[in-house]
């Protein structure tokens, strides 16, 4: 009684029968929704009958096409572009942050911006000074590297981004100026002398005539104050102005600064312990202008901890290189006119390259021999990783999928060389492969490009699902086929098989497309382009299964039933030699009898040449026959075939295998399933849930916002240890405030409040090593009046026209200035006070600009303000300050639409994206009616 009942739930699931059920009184339910299924059933039903109709060829037929429509579509699989550029992958369209980077890009060409070249080398605890040795040595040999390009050579001294040391107006003294001007390196081996053997230029330069007591000149040996007092007294036409400016920016050179090592080349006689040196931080040639902060520079907790006897562990320096606009600015003017801009993008990327592969043969050496690393991060790293991993890695494509290949086989397969599917998992598998490829030939014809999400995800995803329904479809088929008469219409079997699946597959394929078609809402491109392409391979993977798989299964069937071996079915089985139990009576009558007590193995072997058979009987071990209605007795009798050649397995396998289930089904049902019906196991599932579940919720509260570079990139690559190694012992980024287009004259309180605001947070390095331009300028000319009124006779006449000249402009006056009268008094001033801050006259905002420029280079230099459009070059000589003071006429620069303000930001590591965003919103909310301005990290 129970199992008709629940063979009538079972036959309730199909439409015709419940709507029949429901009139005859039996049932009920809405008829509407039943008359809905019933014709979907039907759809696929007719469906089934179409593909099954005329066996072979209308199966064949749609096989066939099925595969050239893919192939077709996947041939644009040719032309696939894969995109790299991070901007366009992970910056949202018409965003807020593509706006930034447009308006930056816009006014600052990435072209003309210098970059930062890294190299961090962690160090060996107990022998710090062997590794600031080898970190040297890594460096000049860096330094060292020579690119050749359409027969120019060039070097790090040439490539790289120097300051301007303006003109000395003697061309003999600017021309030495020119040579020795350094490289901006930004390195701990700035704390020694040691630091001057990276800005040696490559021959020692030869000094003024008229300083015959100074050598030949280089950073290791320059003394800066004798080279000065030499120059100003032996050159009179000599700019005091840029000497002065030299003093303000700290030149002084490497000769006062402690040596790493005593050797005789020292000219350093302080002797002090290298850790201590280095508390504090570096400066460079300029000690004033160029500081390097510690956290920029020295890396380890416990050594910034100042722990006695902790050395640091970790070295970090950053090269900076011109951009291509730059130097094609620099050498176009003096030779390789013909060259354009791509030409200089290559002579850098190919220094890049060589840099990295200097870091891969020292650092490989170096950790073999003191377990010291080193890392290399350049420009162009971030590009090269994305670019490598967006393509196909073919191994690992082909392994998973040689992994799927031998679970469609296994799970297919029948101990029965006949009766096994293996190929029917192996061309659905192919199949999946085939829609796969042309849905991505599909999104290439369309313009969807590929990234790296879309080559290392998706194949292995639409592999799963695809098969998922490739699973469903076959082991339906195959359970109708197993309970059906041995002649049923192949028509027919397919028919019932999709009307049984067909609605199945299909909502699911919907569901899974759905879901990712309304991903595809997701602001981040490469994450929208990756939804919209799994959900076509899903759509492509559906209509391949639907009209390929049947097609083949016609084929198969055919196969069996022509008894023809699985895999080789242009083998039949009676090329084989095979063995089948029967009676004495040579045949068995399951319906009468329980067993056979006796019997004999009937041995056949088919002999091609004649046709025949020959049988040879021997005894065999008693085999229990299962009862008729038994499961196994009834797929055995209805297995039975008219063929003479019987198709049983040999009586020692008969019990295990003749109801025809796969390994996978003997392992599940013999050996997992009762483990899994052991109480110890279950208690240790149970056990293990807990645990499991537990942890998902605390790392669910553990969750920051933010994605740590670290976690993107491949573990084991260079990349990925430099990024480990940067968060563990540096944390320190840079990052810019950007304004943008407004009146700087009239807003110039409210900047100075805005960089305030943002400069006290706590995350912001507070060592002087960056300044902003504005509060630059203004401290410039109130310096400039302070140390005239505090020793005005020893002021120059130079400085003192200029200061004439100056009070001239800042007054918009034609008027002469008496020096001796209009100057000694201190009544002048370059500068007012607003609600307590000082700042810049509207009206004279401009002309100012253009002579702080000039004036103070060097400042100006490393304020890094970036002005768009560039304020006008106007030079501070005799002949200019001059000119200015009688005239009191200078260029005026254009009005701002961009500026940039540099800022350190250290101790991230964690909170790099909460306290990043507290800065932003600080630039957009603070003041935000008067300032235009956002954030920028590097």
């Amino acid at each position: 009684m129970e199992k008709d009942k629940e063979l009538q739930v079972t036959r309730l699931l199909e439409a015709s029968v419940a709507l029949e059920e429901i009139r005859n009184g039996n049932a009920e339910g809405s008829k509407i929704s039943l008359w809905g299924r019933l014709l979907v059933e039907n759809s696929y039903g007719a469906l089934g009958r179409f593909i099954g109709s005329k066996t072979p060829y209308t199966g064949t037929g749609i096989f066939v096409l099925t595969v050239i429509i893919c192939l077709i579509l996947a041939y644009g699989l040719r032309s696939a572009r894969i995109e790299t550029d991070e901007t366009k992958l992970w910056v949202e369209k018409g965003g807020r942050l593509e706006e930034e980077i447009r308006y930056t890009d816009q006014h600052l060409h990435p072209d003309v911006q210098p970059t930062n070249e890294i190299v961090l080398h962690t160090t060996t605890e107990g022998n710090f000074t062997a590794s600031l040795l080898d970190h040297l040595d890594f460096l000049q040999k860096a330094r060292a590297l020579k690119v050749r390009h359409k027969y120019m050579t060039y070097t790090l001294q040439d490539l790289c981004y120097k300051n301007d040391f303006g003109s000395t107006t003697v061309d003999e003294l600017d021309r030495i100026l020119d040579h020795l001007n350094p490289c901006i390196i930004v390195t701990p081996l700035d704390c020694f002398w040691e630091g001057s053997l990276l800005h040696n230029p490559p021959k020692p330069v030869t000094p003024p005539a008229l300083c015959p007591n100074i050598p030949n000149i280089t950073w290791s040996n320059l003394n800066v104050t004798d080279l000065r007092n030499c120059l100003r007294d032996n050159y009179f036409q000599f700019n005091s102005l840029v000497d002065e400016g030299l003093v303000k920016a700290g030149v002084e050179g490497y000769i006062t600064k402690p040596c790493i090592t005593n050797t005789s080349d020292c000219p350093s006689q302080v002797e002090e312990p290298l850790r201590q040196v280095l508390y504090g931080g570096c400066s460079g040639f300029a000690s004033k202008a160029m500081k390097w902060p510690e956290q920029i520079t020295i890396g380890g907790a416990a050594f910034r901890k100042r722990k006695p006897g902790i050395d640091p562990q970790a070295l970090q320096t950053i090269i900076q290189l011109s951009g291509p606009s730059t130097l094609m600015k620099k050498f176009n003017d003096s030779h390789n006119s013909y060259w354009n801009l791509d030409d200089y993008k290559e002579v850098l990327t190919t220094w890049k390259t060589k840099l990295i592969e200097l870091m891969d043969d020292y650092g490989d050496s170096r950790t073999r021999s003191t377990n010291e690393e080193f890392y290399v991060w350049t420009s162009d790293s971030a590009s090269r990783v994305v670019e490598l991993f967006s393509n196909i890695n073919p191994a690992l494509v082909l392994t998973g999928y040689i992994l799927m290949l031998a679970y469609c086989a296994l799970a297919f397969s029948r101990l029965h060389p006949v009766k096994s599917r293996a190929n029917v998992g192996l061309v659905g598998l192919l199949l999946v492969v085939l829609a796969s490829s042309a849905a991505l030939g599909l999104c290439s014809y369309i313009g969807l490009d590929l990234n790296a999400t879309s080559t290392q995800v998706l194949p292995f995803l639409v592999l799963g699902l695809g098969v998922d329904d490739m699973f469903v479809i076959a082991d339906a088929f195959f359970e109708l086929e197993s309970k059906a008469e041995p002649n049923t219409p192949i028509k027919r079997l397919l028919s019932n098989t999709l009307c049984k699946v067909g609605p199945s597959i299909t909502l699911t394929s919907i569901t899974n497309s759905s879901g990712f078609f309304l991903a595809a809402i997701i602001p981040i491109p490469a994450m929208r382009v990756f939804a919209l392409q799994v959900g076509i391979a899903i759509v492509f993977n559906y209509f391949g299964l639907l009209f390929g798989l049947p097609s083949y299964l016609v084929l198969d069937t055919l196969r069996v039933r022509g008894k023809l071996l699985d895999i080789f079915c242009f083998i039949p089985l009676s090329s084989f030699k095979c063995c089948t139990p029967i009676a004495r009576n040579g045949s068995y009558d399951l319906d009468t009898l329980d067993s056979v007590e006796e019997s004999v193995m009937s041995c056949s072997t088919f002999d091609s040449s004649t046709g025949t058979k020959s049988l040879q009987k021997e005894s065999v071990e008693t085999i229990p026959i299962a009862r008729k209605g038994s499961v196994v007795g009834s797929r055995l009798a209805h297995g039975s075939s008219t063929n003479s050649l019987p198709e049983e397995i040999p009586s020692q396998f008969l019990k295990k295998y003749a109801d025809e289930k796969s390994f996978l089904t003997y392992f599940v049902v013999t050996y997992y399933s009762p483990c899994l019906q052991n109480y110890a196991i279950k208690g240790v599932i149970i056990a293990l849930f807990v645990c499991i579940f537990g942890l998902s919720i605390y790392g669910a509260t553990s969750v920051e916002d933010g994605l740590n570079l670290v976690d993107v990139l491949p573990k084991g690559t260079p990349e990925y240890g430099f990024v480990n190694s940067t968060l563990t012992y540096f944390a320190f980024f840079d990052i810019y405030i950007v304004t943008k287009e407004m009146d700087y004259a009239h807003h110039q309180k409210e900047l100075i409040e805005m960089y305030r605001a943002v400069y006290n947070q706590s995350k912001v390095v507070k060592d002087g090593s960056t300044q902003f331009w504005l509060e630059a300028m203004i401290n410039y000319f109130v310096n400039i009046k302070e140390e005239y009124c505090a020793a005005p006779h020893e002021t120059t006449a130079l400085k003192q026209t200029l200061l004439a000249a100056l009070i001239k402009a800042f007054n918009n006056s034609k008027t002469y200035i008496d020096i001796s009268n209009d100057l000694n008094d201190c009544t002048f001033s370059f500068v007012e006070t607003r609600d307590g801050t000082n700042v810049l006259p509207e009206n004279q905002f401009y002309r100012l600009v253009t002579l702080w420029v000039a004036l103070d280079p060097v400042n100006a230099g490393t304020a890094r303000p970036e002005f768009q459009p560039p304020v006008p070059l106007w030079s501070p000589t005799v002949m200019g300050v001059t000119q200015l003071a009688a005239t009191g006429n200078v260029t005026l620069a254009d009005p701002f639409a961009f500026t940039q303000i540099p800022m350190y930001v250290d101790n991230l590591n964690r909170v790099k994206a909460k306290a990043f965003m507290l800065i932003l919103e600080e630039c957009h909310s603070h003041f935000g009616n008067s300032i235009s301005s956002y954030g920028n990290v590097s």
